[in-house]
């Protein structure tokens, strides 16, 4: 276990389950969809757990509600300050807005519109700094001071053990859904969302592989475990999917031997593959970073073949401007045909 987390921040089974009960008023169970097409290319059985549907039309909600149903009347008072690429920020801002809390969040320039104006629907006050999640991650401890916050409760969306634990919940429904599951597949970021998962579904069935999906543009779970320490800021090249640029927790990375089987990257044009692939075939809607285990798959086929699979579509809040580019590229396939 990493030095860097104290006996407070570690995280077990029993919080998955303790949050599954607490934050069930407030998030869907969502579906499980077997896509016939994936299932055809890999020649297996390809199953997709759609968090695009899930409430705010991301998993974020599932850790933040988790979060804020943990703290204190005066915590929530103060209220909470969160750095996001946006699923994270606008789950917090729907969050202050149920519990009457005051929420401050930093995001970095590159933030879909589309993301900004949900976080501002709800109510937050937003900063948008920075030209990069890491960047805007250091203005805000510039500005603030030493993390924990002194006026708000700050809340990770990647090592927050509370915040983990919500994103475990989708482990267990999975395989309450899907029992005979062979692999289930993440996609990975800042590390929280395969970790929770991760750990629900080790703990339940051991023998089922975890595999993590990364951009080649910003591969830092990757150089983490290949190197042997948390890269917290890793640099990135342009990316489709802003919601996965960035360094990693230091949760995740702790955890990574207990919960992750391997972590592996896709292609920018296989991502964009995807997303037109579920919108046409599966007629799923999922943003960029939410069609990468699909990507890997459209890549990596053999990997699949004759096994049980889920992949985890972990957000549907897609940019106007990227949506119409997947439209205008189908109608052009499609025309051609």
């Amino acid at each position: 276990m990493c030095k860097a987390l104290m006996e407070k921040d570690s995280l077990e089974f029993t919080d998955i389950k303790e949050a599954e009960e607490r934050i069930a008023p407030y998030v869907r169970r969502t579906p499980l969809l077997r896509s016939t097409f994936l299932s055809r290319v890999a020649q297996g059985e390809i199953y997709l757990k759609l968090e695009n549907l899930q409430e705010l039309s991301s998993f974020k909600i599932r850790g933040m509600v988790n979060k804020v149903l943990t703290l204190d009347d005066r915590a929530r008072e103060k209220g909470v300050v969160v750095v996001s690429s946006g699923n994270h920020a606008i789950a917090a801002s729907y969050c202050g807005r149920l519990w009457h809390m005051p929420v401050e969040v930093y995001v970095p320039r590159v933030t879909p519109r589309t993301k900004v104006e949900k976080i501002k629907a709800f109510g937050a006050r937003v900063h948008i700094v920075g030209d990069s999640y890491d960047e805007c991650a250091r203005i805000m401890r510039e500005e603030r001071g030493e993390l924990p916050d002194r006026t708000r409760v700050y809340v990770d969306s990647s090592s927050d053990p509370a915040v983990v634990a919500g994103y475990g919940t989708i482990g267990t429904e999975i395989l309450e859904q899907h029992p005979a599951l062979d692999q289930v597949v993440v996609p990975v970021g800042g590390g929280g969302l395969i970790t929770g998962i991760g750990l629900a579904v080790k703990t339940l069935s051991p023998q089922v592989k975890v595999l993590g999906i990364q951009t080649e543009a910003c591969p830092a779970m990757v150089a983490s475990l290949r190197d042997g320490r948390a890269y917290e800021e890793y640099p990135s090249d342009p990316s489709i999917c802003e919601a996965l640029a960035g360094g990693i927790g230091l949760l995740p990375f702790a955890y990574a031997p207990r919960c992750i089987d391997a972590v592996c990257v896709t292609s920018e044009e296989s991502i964009k593959e995807a997303l037109g692939c579920l919108l046409l075939q599966d007629k799923v809607l999922a943003e960029p970073s939410g069609a990468i285990a699909a990507a890997y798959v459209l890549e990596n086929p053999q990997e699949f073949r004759g096994k049980n699979t889920v992949l985890v579509i972990s957000g549907g809040n897609i940019s106007f401007q990227i949506l119409l580019d997947q439209i205008r590229a189908l109608a052009g396939e499609q025309n051609e045909q």
